[in-house]
Formats: structure tokens, C-alpha cells, sequence
């Protein structure tokens, strides 16, 4: 049993110290090929985690009253509600103050005592971590003599429905914030219930992990929600007939634009103007493309030469003319043989129409897994507001739709459910028309990504309603519809206008559509969403897995994106890496159960052999000691 046991031992032991010895070793091939320097980090279950520099501060934590060092990557549970970063003065920081970061959660500590005049300097809203916080500066000034230097005070104050979150910037002798405290202010992140957040999304998960320091979590995060982007076509067909006479010949019209998943059972949101093509629309088309035919209907409702020639020229007044078409009676602007089909890429196949046949032959495509027919299910849209509002009369409506297609377990994004700030930082995910270019293959569909923040938050021109948020984030034609992001990946609205005034000097500007028209919208029309399935737990859960390393792990999970949703645009991508890093001898694997185990029955074992031999010693000894004493008391036989 004591040799079985021992080898059991020393096999187990061989092969955990091989498999730890290979974990490591391709970790530090991954840091190495990162960063020569990986900070630490410290996260904490209030759901915040803050990355310093080791090299910068000295780390303590109040843990249930009781001060500890922190030197090493840790997780910290809730019994830690105080957390503070000291610099070391002479290596970063010489100045008579010595620089110290504090975060407390529910913790309230005043700024100063008697000693000093506490003044407030400086007060503004700003984000920390993605979240709003109120950002104060007081001055400090000492009111005895053995304190001689005014100090200031950088506070940072997030207020949650559970909790509150401060943070301290201490000890400065100057009002402008060193650069090695900005830097952990900057890599604060918020990633679970600290504030009263939804918890178990990807966004939670990913940004707490230790893999990612060193690499843009952005990168995950917009691959998590982009396969739930879908290009959308809106194919009109018909003869236009104004006031009993046909204008047009047969013809078909062909609007694209972008689209996303919200909810789990196919809904798709989108702009109503991607997905309203009303025979008035045709018309006014047909009136701006034509000079001719402009001249002829405003003469027909008994303008001169001279008048038309005025109309011409001013934007405003044509706007404004344009804008009765509308009124109209509905029998005097028809479209005869009247069609509208509705389809949505949701990979990376296109939509090919390339002539009119293409556009009415296309009505009777059935669709394949990458490219559906949808249905519109709703709209708050009006097409009169496109010239209403350059004839500044103002929006009537919105401009949100929602669509359907026939799949039960499609990807989705989830909607952002607080209130958007001014200087948020934004990504616009959609596919603009001018991406499609002769520098680029245009056989595969690809997502653009384009970046900003959100400038500023106004009401739309006519109705207190409805809400624009301004963006410095330019987009074009095509990304009409798509979805505008948050860090954490939630949509915070839909892009809908792009407005650049007629001097060229002038910045052009895109404006988001609030992502509660859109909720309202589902609200009206009975429509709720779903946020499960196996298609986005399964993708966000692979993406985890992919993105610490543990390649065999995710690829279970993403082999069951690519059954339950064939069209998913990246997953491909994602397996063949997976197991490309697998063959490579890259993945790393969780401890093995069963070595654990082995070592545990050898030791167990081994101690029971020990035991047993001391036992049986012993049971010898004692016969041999009985078994003497009974042989001396015999007689001696006679000789």
C-alpha cells in the first residue's frame, strides 16, 4: 500500500507540476508578446475593478477593520469597503504631499479635519468607469502652524440605487491632477451590481477579467453585439400615377440600410425612413431629380416663370412647397401594382439587384439562412417631416421601426435602461454606403465600426416629445438604423441624420434617434422583448472562454452558435482560431479534477500504509517481547 500510495503521489504530483508548468509558460508567452510590464489589479465584489502600477503605489485594504497589503492581482469580497493607493514620493511623486488614491464603498470619511479650511474650488460632472460621478475639487488650507502648505482634494462621487462608490485623490500640492492618479481614474471599471446594474451580461464578465488588462476590451465587447447588426433591403415597385395620369413606367426602387436584433425571437429595430417608401415619396423624388417636372407641377398649381425661377433658389420656400405634396388627397398620387418586400442580410452574403428584373423577380425569393424576408410589424414615422423640418416647421413624429423575422434564436443587443450623458463615448456600428467601394472585395458584407461621443442632448425641433443626441461621430448613407453603443455594448439609440450646413467650414454632425421611441413603440404594438436563447449566451460565454485563453472551452461554446444560428457572421472566424491556438499547444486548461483526486487517494494511501506498518510493528514488538519473557519461566529439559 506505501509503494502503490507513493507512486500514485508522484504521478499525480508530476503531472499537475506539468500541467502548471505549461500553464504558466504559455501565459508568459501571452504577457510577454502583450507587454513587457502587466499592471496589477484588484477587483472587488461591489463590482469595480482598478488597475495600478506596483512599480507607482503601495496597496492597503481595510478588511472587516483590519489593514492588509495588497501586492498581487486579487480579488476582494465585501467585506473590503476601503481601498487605498499610496505613491511612492521619492520614485514618483517628490513633492512635500505625498499622493494617495482612496476608494470607498458606503464609506463616508471627511475631507479633512480641524486643522484645515476646507473650500470647494472646482465642481462638474464627468464618467468614471462608464458611469456618471460628480467630480469636486476642494482646496485645503491649514489653520495651525505646524501645517504650512495649502493641498487640494480630487473627489470622485457615483450614486447607485445600492451603493456608493468615492474616490479620493489626496495629498496634492497642486490643483491639476498627476498624471499617475489620472491613469488609475481612467482604468476604473464598473462591471457588476456596484450601482444597482443588471448583472450577468458579457460586458460584466469581460471586464473583469485579469486576461484583458493588457488588451482593448473594446475588441470583445463590439464582437459580442455586431453578428446582431443586419443590412436591410426595401424593395418598392409600381407605376407612379399623378392625378389619373401615369408619370412613370413600371420601375422598382431599392432603399438599404441598417438594422439590429433586440430582442432574442427575431425583432429587428431600424429607422421608419429605411422602411417607408409611400407614393408621395416616389413623387417628390421624381420632382427634385427633374427640373422639368418641377417647373411643371408648380406651374400647374398656377405659379409664374419668374416665381418658380425665386422657388428654385431658395431651399427653404421649395421645402416648404415640397411639404404640401403631403397634404394632398390620397387618389391624387398612386402607385399602381403597388409592392414592397422587405429582406435582411444577417451574414456576410449581400442582397444582389442589379436590374429591374433582379427587383421583381426578388419578391418571389423564399431566402436562405443568411439572407430573410421580414416583415414590418410597426412604425412611428412621418415621410412629411424630412421637409417640414428644413422648412422649420418642425417634427410630428419619430422616426422608429420594428420588423420581424421568422427565427426563434437570433443574437440580440441588449437596451441601455439609464440616462445618457453628455461626453459619452460611443460606437455606431451599421454598413454606410460608401464602405462599398472599389478598394474593397464587395462580394462579403462587413460591418463598419466608427467611434465618438455624444455631443450634446437636445430636443427635436417642434415636439418636446421626442429626444436627438448630437454626435461628433461621423456617418453616412447606409448607416441609417444601426445601432449606437455604449462601452458596455447597450443601445442607446439608432442613427438616423447626418446635417452639415452649406459652409464648408462647418463640421458635419450625426444625430441618434433615443432608443425609448423605439421601446414606446414596442409598448403600443404589444410587443416584448426576449433576451435569451442559446445563440447569444453561447457567444458571449465562448467569447469569455476565447478570451482568457481557454481555447477547447470556447469552442464547445461557439460550435453551438454556429447550429442554432447558421448566419452568424464571426463565430466561423472564431472556431477556426480556437482550434488553430488548440493545435498550437496554446489553450489552457482548469486544474484536472482527477489529478487532485489521485494525489489526494495516494496521499491517503500512503498514510494509511504508514499507520498500518507502525501498527503491525508494534503488534511484532510486543510479541516478541511476551513470547521471551513466557520461554524464560520454562524448566531447562535434563541433560
Amino acid at each position: 500500500m506505501l509503494v502503490l500510495g507513493l507512486v500514485i503521489v508522484a504521478i499525480s504530483l508530476y503531472k499537475l507540476g506539468a500541467y502548471q508548468t505549461q500553464t504558466h509558460f504559455r501565459q508568459d508567452v501571452v504577457d510577454q508578446a502583450t507587454d513587457e510590464y502587466a499592471p496589477i489589479e484588484l477587483s472587488s465584489d461591489y463590482g469595480f475593478t482598478t488597475l495600478f502600477d506596483d512599480r507607482v503605489f503601495d496597496v492597503e485594504y481595510l478588511d472587516e477593520g483590519s489593514a492588509h497589503v495588497a501586492t498581487k492581482s486579487r480579488h476582494l469580497d465585501k467585506t473590503v469597503m476601503q481601498l487605498t493607493l499610496t505613491a511612492r514620493p521619492e520614485d514618483v511623486y517628490p513633492r512635500d504631499a505625498a499622493l494617495r488614491i482612496q476608494i470607498l464603498v458606503d464609506t463616508e470619511l471627511p475631507i479633512a479635519d480641524e486643522s484645515f479650511l476646507v473650500q470647494e474650488v472646482e465642481s462638474k460632472q464627468v464618467l468614471v468607469g462608464g458611469s456618471n460621478a460628480s467630480h469636486r475639487i476642494f482646496s485645503l488650507t491649514p489653520q495651525t502652524g505646524t501645517i504650512k502648505s495649502l493641498t487640494y482634494v480630487h473627489q470622485w462621487l457615483i450614486e447607485g440605487d445600492e451603493h456608493v462608490v468615492e474616490i479620493r485623490a489626496e495629498g496634492l500640492s497642486e490643483k491639476a491632477l498627476p498624471a499617475v492618479a489620472g491613469k488609475v481614474i481612467a482604468d476604473f471599471s464598473f462591471h457588476g451590481s456596484v450601482l444597482g446594474a443588471k448583472t450577468g451580461s458579457f460586458a460584466a464578465g469581460i471586464l473583469s477579467s485579469t486576461a484583458l488588462a493588457a488588451s482593448p476590451q473594446n475588441d470583445y465587447v463590439i464582437d459580442a453585439v455586431s453578428p446582431a447588426v443586419v443590412k436591410l433591403y426595401h424593395i418598392t415597385c409600381g407605376k407612379l400615377i399623378v392625378f389619373g395620369e401615369p408619370l412613370t413606367s413600371e420601375s422598382c426602387q431599392v432603399t438599404t440600410g441598417s438594422g439590429f436584433f433586440v430582442s432574442s425571437d427575431g425583432y429587428i429595430a431600424t429607422n421608419g425612413h429605411v422602411v417607408v417608401n409611400q407614393p408621395e415619396d416616389i413623387f417628390v423624388k421624381v420632382l427634385l431629380a427633374d427640373p422639368g417636372s418641377l417647373a411643371t407641377f408648380l406651374n400647374g398649381a398656377g405659379l409664374t416663370g419668374s416665381e418658380i425661377s425665386g422657388i428654385s433658389k431658395n431651399p427653404v420656400l421649395l421645402a416648404s412647397i415640397i411639404s404640401k405634396v403631403y397634404d394632398l388627397p390620397d387618389a391624387a398620387i398612386q402607385l399602381e401594382n403597388e409592392t414592397h418586400s422587405y429582406f435582411a442580410a444577417l451574414g456576410q452574403e449581400p442582397l444582389r439587384i442589379e436590374s429591374i428584373e433582379d427587383a421583381q423577380n426578388i419578391r418571389n425569393f423564399q431566402g436562405r439562412n443568411s439572407l430573410q424576408p421580414v416583415q414590418l410589424i410597426a412604425k412611428n414615422y412621418a415621410s412629411k417631416d424630412v421637409y417640414s423640418v428644413s422648412a422649420g416647421e418642425g417634427f410630428s413624429a419619430s422616426d422608429v421601426a420594428l420588423l420581424k423575422v421568422d427565427i426563434d434564436d437570433t443574437p440580440f443587443i441588449r437596451l441601455f435602461d439609464k440616462s445618457v450623458t453628455q461626453n459619452m463615448a460611443i460606437s455606431i456600428v451599421g454598413f454606410p454606403g460608401d464602405a462599398e467601394n472599389f478598394l474593397i472585395d464587395k462580394s462579403e458584407l462587413a460591418t463598419t465600426i466608427t467611434n465618438g461621443s455624444i455631443s450634446a442632448i437636445r430636443g427635436s425641433s417642434g415636439s418636446s416629445d421626442y429626444t436627438l443626441y448630437q454626435s461628433d461621430a461621423d456617418a453616412s448613407q447606409g448607416n441609417s438604423g444601426g445601432p449606437v453603443l455604449t462601452a458596455a455594448g447597450q443601445a442607446i439609440g439608432l442613427l438616423t441624420y447626418r446635417y452639415q450646413s452649406s459652409e464648408q467650414t462647418d463640421a458635419a454632425k450625426s444625430y441618434i434617434r433615443d432608443i425609448n421611441d423605439l421601446a414606446k413603440l414596442a409598448r403600443v404594438n404589444n410587443v416584448v422583448f426576449k433576451f435569451d436563447g442559446v445563440t447569444q449566451s453561447s457567444w458571449e460565454t465562448g467569447l469569455e472562454l476565447y478570451a482568457t485563453n481557454r481555447y477547447s472551452k470556447a469552442l464547445v461554446e461557439f460550435r453551438k452558435v454556429a447550429d442554432s444560428y447558421p448566419s452568424h457572421r464571426l463565430v466561423g472566424s472564431y472556431i477556426l482560431d480556437a482550434e488553430k491556438a488548440v493545435a498550437q499547444g496554446r489553450d489552457v486548461q482548469d486544474t484536472p479534477a482527477l489529478l487532485v483526486v489521485g494525489a489526494v487517494i495516494g496521499m491517503f494511501g500512503a498514510v494509511s500504509a504508514v499507520v498500518l506498518i507502525a501498527r503491525q510493528h508494534g503488534n511484532h514488538q510486543l510479541f516478541k517481547l511476551t513470547h521471551v519473557k513466557s520461554t524464560d519461566k520454562q524448566p531447562h529439559p535434563a541433560v
